[in-house]
C-alpha cells in the first residue's frame, strides 16, 4: 500500500497527518569555524542582545506564520567562553531590582515577538544557552551544579515537568498564557565586542543574535461531522493521551532520539472530552514534550517496507486495554491517541455500538514517512481522521480472510433484524420489546435439522446460541471465563443463560444454583453479572405497560442508609406490591423463552394465557411468574415492557458495599443489556460483532462537580431534551407564598406542580403523563434532533399536560404504583437558573451530545440570532422566577424573561440531585439537597483581598494552572476560560486620579473584526490590553489581569457587584463575532453585539489575580 493510498477496500478510517513546516534551524554553530584573532577578551561591556524565533508555521491556514507562545515572561542566559566552560548566569524576572536584565520587547513579527536583552558582561568569544519561562507553571527549574557544567552537558540537561502534572489521568496539556511556554535556545561563536556589539567570529552584526524554540509539540486532531460517502455517523466523546513524556533535554538542536525508554519518564496517559462541533469538524488540541525515535524502516512480522496498517499492530493478552499492549512496530513508548466515541449506520447494515481508534503520533503524511513515530519540538503536527465505517472491526471480530486495522477496536451491534435498539438517558426509561419465538425455532432446525428425536441437549446447545445475553457494566471490573457458559473482560460480559439452566437441570442440579453462581459469583470465584437495572414485565399488548412497583429481586439492601426501602423504593420490603411480583429479570426471561422455543421446535402445545409460560414457577425461574405468549400472524411472540432503572446506585451492585461517592457512577461508560442472536469475539478480545434480537444502552448521568476530594452537593444532567419543541412553559400555579429560587430546581419543581414540599402528595401521575405512552416503542439512536417522546416515528407521546413546567415528571416513576406523585418520587426536576448556567460555564467537561448547545456557533448569523437555533438549544426553559425564565445557553452565562421576539416554545433540561455524604445525609437523600456554587466566597481582610476558591470543586478538566499575567486571546469555549485553584479580587473598579476608569470592549477583547456583520467595522481591529498589569492590591504587585468569563460568572454569583449596574467586562471574546462581541456584566450577564457600535461601548474592569501556588494547603 502506497503511504499516500490509505482508501483501500473497506477501509475502517481514513487518517491524514500534516506537519506545521518548522523554519531551518540556525543550530549551534561548530567550534573549528570559529575565528579567533583580533577578538578582545575580559574588557567590561554592556551588550545588546537581540532574541527572535524559529517559526512554527500552521500549514492548516496557510497563510501567515503563527507568533504566538513567543512572550518572554522570565529569562535566563548562561554565558560559556570560547571552550565552553561556564563563565556566568544572568535572570529577568521582571519583579525584582536584583535582575541583571532590562528587557524589552522591541517588535512583533510573523514568527513571534522580538526582544532586546540588556546586561553587563565581559567581552571576547562567547557560547549562549538561554532559557525562557522555566517556572512559568509547567517546568521544574532545572537542579544542576551550574558552575561545574560545560556548554555541551547544558545542552543535554534533563527539565522535568512539574510533579503536579506528572500524574496519570490528567487532562492533556493546554497552555493559556506564555509563560507556560518553555522557550529555549543555543549559539556558538557569538562575539562580544569592546565597543557594545554583538558579532559573528567575522564581524557580522547579529539581530538576532540567538534563535529561541518551543520546548513542545502541538498537537491537533480534527474529526468532519459529516463525511462524503461515509456509510454512518461517528461521535467522538473522549480522547486518551498514552506515554506523555515527562523529561525533555534543555535544546535538542541535533533532532536527536532523546533515549526515555523506561516507564518512570512518561505520564501513562491523560484524557478528556473532546469539544463540540465548529467549522464542521470536532477540533481538539493540545501540547506535549518532544518524544523523538529512530525511523522504523521495516514491519517486523513480515520483513517488509513499513505501511499505515503496520503502525498499530500489537500483541500481548487477549482484551489488552492500550497501556497494556506490546506494541509490534511502534516503540514501545511512542505517543498515541485513542480516541472514542459512538457508532451508528443504516441502510445496508443497521450498527450501533462503542469504537475506538488508535492513533500513534508521528509525521506519516506524504512528505513523511510510515515508519515515523516522533514528535519533536516547536513543531506543530494536525492529523484528520475520517470515520467511513466500521466494516473493519466486523471483519476482525468475524475473523474474516481480509486485512483489518489493528488501530480500529469496538464492540458492534447489527440491529437489522429487529425493531427494538434503544439508546437510553440516565433517568428512569420504558421500552416495548418483542421477540418472534417461532423465528428462532426455525434457525434452529436450519441448524440441527427438523425436530427428528435429536437429544435434548443437542435442541439446548443450539437454542442456547440464539439466546445470549451481553451485559456491559462500569461495575464488572474483573476478567474471568468459564467455557460455553460465560466469559468477562473489559467491564462486558457474555452469557448463555439457557445453557447453564439447561445443562444444570439435565444432570439433577440446583438450576437456582446454577444461576446464582454466575450472576451473583457464589462459589464461582467470579464477581458476577450487573443486571438488576431492568425489570422485564410480561405483557399481550404492544402499548407499554404501567409500572406495578419495585420488585423485591431488583432492590438493594439499604437498611443502613439514612432513608430505608419504603423511601428509596417507594414500599418496605414487606409490602411490595403484588403486581411486581410479575417482573422478571433477563437472566429469567431468557430461560422462559428458551423454554417455549423448544415447545415450538418439537411442535409440542404452547398456551397463549398470561403469565404460563416458560417453565414450572420457582423451579425454572426465580423472578415473576412466568410469560405471555402472542400470536403474531403465525408466529409466536413474547412481548414485555422494560422498565429501566435511573442510572444511580444505592450500594454496589456486585460486592454489596455501600456507595459512599456518586462519582462512582457519573461520567463513566453506558451500561448495556443485549439479547443477541449471535456474537463473534476478535483474537485479541477488544472488538467484537453482534446481531441482536434487542439492544438496551442507557448512558450515564454527567456532572462537572467533584465529590472525591471534598464533600459538595452536585446534580447529575440527562444528555437529552426528550421534550418536543412544541411546548410553551405552561401556566403554573404557585402555591401562596413561594417564591422560585435561583439555585433549587428541585424544590421549584415541587411548587410549579402547585404544592408545598411538606405536602404528601403532589398530585396524580395521570394528570401530567400518558402512563402508557411514556416510554419507547421501536427504535431510537443517539441523533438529538429526533430523540423525542412526540408520538412520532414509534415513540410514545408522553405528555398528557403538553407544559415544558411539568416535562421532567416524564423522567421520574411512580415507585409504588399508587398513581400518585409522591414526594420521595421527585428525582428529576426542570433545572434552574443557577443550574443552567453551571452547566454552560462547564460544558467542555460534558459530551459533546450532552451539551446544551449543539449546533455549530460558526453558522450562525445575526439576523436569525437566537430564534433559528432554538433547535440546537441556544435557549432553555428554566424554573426559576418569570425574570429568569429563559436561560441562554448559546452564550453560557445570559438570561432574560421569555420573550415573543426571540421565542416562547423552547427545550429544557432535568437534573438529578447528587448529595454529599455527611453525618446529616448519604446517598440516598433527597429533600433540601441544594447544589454548590462552583466558589467559596472568603471575605477580604485588612491584608487580603475577597477571595474566590475554586480548588476541589469540580472536575479536573475545568481547571489550568495559575499565571501571573494576561490570559491569552480566548472565546467562551477556549481553555483559557477556565479556572485556577482560586483569584483574588480587586476592592475596587479601576480607577485613576480623576476617578474610575472604562474601556471599550474591542480592545478588552481583542477585536478582530468580522465578516458579515454588513456594516462599517468590518476590518476594524483591536490590540488586546490588559490594564490591570499595573494594578497593586493586598501586597501583589504583579500578575493582576482581566477576568475571564467563568471568573466574571462567579464574581456575579458572589455579589461582588451588586453595588454597579452599568456594565464591567471581561476579557472573553464570543466565538462567532457575526452576531455578538463580548461578555459583560451589567444588571446580569450579557453578550453586547447586537448592535454594531457596541464593540465601542465602554466598561468598567474588576481586576483578579490568580493565588499564589501552595495558598490553600
Amino acid at each position: 500500500m502506497q503511504k499516500e493510498d490509505l482508501k483501500m477496500k473497506r477501509i475502517q478510517y481514513i487518517l491524514s497527518a500534516v506537519l506545521l513546516v518548522v523554519f531551518a534551524f540556525t543550530g549551534c554553530i561548530d567550534d573549528d569555524l570559529v575565528k579567533t584573532n583580533d577578538v578582545v577578551e575580559g574588557k567590561p561591556v554592556t551588550v545588546s542582545l537581540k532574541i527572535g524565533y524559529k517559526a512554527d508555521a500552521d500549514v492548516v491556514v496557510n497563510t501567515r506564520a503563527d507568533n504566538t507562545l513567543s512572550d518572554i515572561t522570565r529569562l535566563r542566559i548562561f554565558v560559556y567562553d570560547a571552550q565552553g566552560n561556564y563563565m556566568e548566569s544572568l535572570n529577568y524576572t521582571g519583579n525584582t531590582a536584583s535582575d541583571k536584565i532590562t528587557l524589552t520587547e522591541t517588535s512583533t513579527t510573523d514568527n513571534g515577538h522580538l526582544y532586546t536583552a540588556r546586561f553587563k558582561t565581559t567581552s571576547g568569544i562567547r557560547k549562549l544557552i538561554v532559557v525562557a519561562n522555566a517556572g512559568g507553571g509547567y517546568w521544574q527549574t532545572p537542579s544542576l551544579d551550574i558552575e561545574n557544567t560545560s556548554y555541551e552537558d547544558m545542552k543535554k540537561a534533563v527539565i522535568s515537568l512539574s510533579t503536579n502534572l506528572a500524574v496519570d489521568g490528567v487532562t492533556p496539556f493546554q497552555i493559556v498564557a506564555s509563560s507556560q511556554m518553555l522557550l529555549t535556545g543555543c549559539q556558538d561563536g557569538i562575539v562580544f565586542t569592546t565597543d557594545n556589539g554583538v558579532t559573528d567570529i567575522n564581524g557580522n552584526k547579529l539581530s538576532p543574535a540567538i534563535s529561541l524554540c518551543r520546548a513542545m509539540a502541538c498537537i491537533t486532531f480534527k474529526i468532519p461531522e459529516k463525511v462524503s460517502n461515509a456509510n454512518g455517523i461517528f461521535t467522538p466523546t473522549t480522547y486518551q493521551v498514552y506515554n506523555v513524556p515527562i523529561k525533555t533535554m534543555l535544546s535538542n538542536v541535533e533532532r536527536v532520539a532523546n533515549g526515555l525508554t523506561s516507564e518512570e519518564n512518561f505520564i501513562n496517559f491523560a484524557s478528556t472530552n473532546v469539544p463540540s462541533v465548529y467549522d464542521g469538524y470536532y477540533t481538539f488540541s493540545f501540547y506535549i514534550p518532544e518524544n523523538i525515535y529512530d525511523i522504523v524502516e521495516n514491519a517486523k512480522d513480515d520483513n517488509l517496507s513499513m505501511e499505515y496498517k503496520d503502525r498499530d499492530v500489537w500483541m500481548g493478552d487477549k482484551g489488552a486495554v492500550p497501556e497494556e499492549k506490546i506494541w509490534t512496530n511502534a516503540p514501545q513508548y511512542s505517543t498515541f491517541i485513542v480516541l472514542n466515541g459512538t457508532y451508528s449506520e443504516t441502510g445496508t447494515h443497521n450498527y450501533t455500538g462503542n469504537v475506538s481508534y488508535t492513533i500513534h503520533l508521528g509525521d506519516f503524511s506524504s512528505s513523511g514517512t510510515p515508519g515515523n513515530f516522533s514528535v519533536e519540538r516547536n513543531t506543530s503536527y494536525t492529523y484528520t481522521v475520517n470515520v467511513k465505517g466500521v466494516d473493519k472491526i466486523v471483519v476482525e471480530a468475524k475473523k474474516e480472510n481480509e486485512d483489518y486495522q489493528s488501530g480500529a477496536e469496538g464492540q458492534i451491534y447489527d440491529y437489522s433484524q429487529t425493531h427494538y435498539s434503544y439508546e437510553l438517558d440516565a433517568h428512569y426509561e420504558q421500552v416495548f420489546l418483542e421477540y418472534d419465538l417461532t423465528a428462532i425455532a426455525n434457525t434452529v432446525s436450519e441448524q440441527i435439522g427438523k425436530y427428528n428425536n435429536q437429544t435434548d441437549e443437542e435442541i439446548e446447545n443450539a437454542i442456547s446460541d440464539q439466546l445470549i445475553l451481553i451485559i456491559q457494566s462500569e461495575a464488572m471490573d474483573y476478567n474471568g471465563e468459564e467455557e460455553g457458559k460465560y466469559s468477562t473482560r473489559n467491564k462486558r460480559g457474555t452469557l448463555w443463560p439457557y445453557k447453564i439452566y439447561a445443562d444444570a437441570k439435565r444432570n439433577h442440579l440446583s438450576v437456582e444454583n446454577a444461576k446464582k453462581q454466575v450472576l451473583d459469583g457464589n462459589d464461582a470465584g467470579t464477581k458476577g453479572f450487573d443486571y438488576k437495572w431492568i425489570e422485564f414485565l410480561p405483557q399481550n399488548d404492544t402499548d407499554i405497560s404501567e409500572y406495578p412497583g419495585v420488585s423485591l429481586w431488583s432492590r438493594a439492601d439499604v437498611s443502613d442508609l439514612k432513608n430505608g426501602a419504603a423511601s428509596v423504593y417507594g414500599t418496605s420490603n414487606e409490602n411490595v406490591t403484588e403486581n411486581s411480583k410479575y417482573l422478571m429479570d433477563a437472566y429469567d426471561v431468557i430461560v422462559a423463552m428458551g423454554n417455549v422455543v423448544k415447545k415450538i421446535y418439537k411442535g409440542a402445545l404452547v398456551s397463549t394465557n398470561n403469565f404460563e409460560e416458560g417453565g414450572t414457577e420457582n423451579v425454572d425461574f426465580f423472578t415473576g411468574k412466568g410469560i405471555t405468549i402472542s400470536k403474531s400472524g403465525s408466529s409466536y411472540v413474547a412481548r414485555f415492557t422494560a422498565f429501566v432503572d435511573e442510572y444511580f446506585y444505592y450500594k454496589h451492585p456486585l460486592t454489596g458495599e455501600r456507595v459512599t461517592t456518586w462519582n462512582v457512577f457519573t461520567n463513566k461508560i453506558p451500561r448495556e443489556m443485549i439479547i443477541s442472536m449471535s456474537t463473534n469475539v476478535s483474537n485479541d478480545g477488544n472488538s467484537s460483532y453482534s446481531e441482536v434480537y434487542s439492544y438496551v444502552t442507557q448512558l450515564s448521568m454527567q456532572t462537572f462537580y467533584n465529590s472525591r476530594s471534598i464533600n459538595l452537593n452536585g446534580f447529575g444532567i440527562e444528555t437529552y431534551n426528550e421534550m418536543p419543541l412544541t411546548f410553551g412553559f405552561g401556566s403554573p400555579v404557585l402555591p401562596a407564598d413561594v417564591t422560585l429560587d435561583d439555585s433549587d430546581g428541585r424544590n421549584n419543581q415541587i411548587h410549579l406542580l402547585g404544592h408545598q414540599t411538606t405536602d404528601d402528595n403532589y398530585g396524580s401521575w395521570e394528570s401530567y403523563l400518558n402512563l402508557t405512552q411514556n416510554g419507547w416503542l421501536k427504535t431510537v439512536g443517539s441523533t438529538i434532533s429526533t430523540h423525542k417522546l412526540d408520538g412520532n416515528d414509534g415513540r410514545g407521546n408522553a405528555y398528557k399536560l403538553q407544559s415544558a413546567y411539568s416535562a421532567c415528571l416524564s423522567r421520574n416513576r411512580d415507585l409504588d404504583g399508587n398513581g400518585m406523585i409522591d414526594p420521595n418520587e421527585i428525582r428529576w426536576h426542570l433545572a434552574s437558573l443557577n443550574e443552567y448556567i453551571r452547566m454552560g460555564i462547564a460544558a467542555n467537561v460534558i459530551s459533546s451530545t450532552a451539551r446544551l448547545y449543539s449546533g455549530d456557533k460558526n453558522d450562525m448569523t445575526m439576523n436569525g440570532y437566537p430564534s433559528s437555533y432554538i433547535g440546537y438549544g441556544s435557549l432553555y426553559f428554566t424554573s426559576s422566577t418569570s425574570g429568569k425564565r429563559c436561560y441562554w445557553a448559546v452564550e453560557k452565562g445570559s438570561y432574560s424573561s421569555i420573550s415573543s421576539s426571540y421565542g416562547e416554545k423552547l427545550p429544557i433540561r432535568c437534573v438529578r440531585v447528587l448529595p454529599a455524604i455527611n453525618e446529616t445525609q448519604d446517598i440516598s437523600s433527597l429533600e433540601n439537597i441544594v447544589s454548590a456554587s462552583t466558589f467559596e466566597k472568603i471575605d477580604a481582610t485588612d491584608n487580603v483581598p475577597i477571595v474566590l476558591k475554586f480548588k476541589n470543586r469540580l472536575v479536573d478538566d475545568l481547571y489550568r494552572q495559575s499565571i501571573f499575567e494576561p490570559l491569552q486571546r480566548h472565546n467562551e469555549n477556549g481553555t483559557a476560560n477556565s479556572f485556577s485553584e482560586g483569584i483574588f479580587v480587586s476592592s475596587d473598579y479601576l480607577k485613576d486620579d480623576n476617578g474610575y476608569v472604562t474601556y471599550t470592549l474591542g480592545e478588552i477583547i481583542g477585536y478582530q473584526g468580522a465578516t458579515e456583520r454588513g456594516d462599517t467595522y468590518n476590518n476594524l481591529t483591536y490590540m488586546k490590553i490588559d490594564p490591570c498589569q499595573s494594578y497593586v492590591e493586598g501586597g501583589y504587585n504583579y500578575g493582576w489581569r482581566v477576568p475571564n468569563l467563568v471568573e466574571l460568572s462567579a464574581m456575579n454569583a458572589a455579589g461582588i457587584f451588586d453595588d454597579y449596574n452599568d456594565g464591567v467586562a471581561c476579557c472573553t471574546y464570543f466565538s462567532n463575532p457575526n452576531v455578538r462581541y463580548g461578555f459583560v456584566k451589567t444588571s446580569l450577564i450579557t453578550c453586547p453585539g447586537r448592535y454594531n457600535n457596541q464593540i465601542y461601548s465602554q466598561y468598567r474592569i474588576r481586576c483578579v489575580r490568580d493565588v499564589p501556588a501552595g495558598y490553600f494547603d
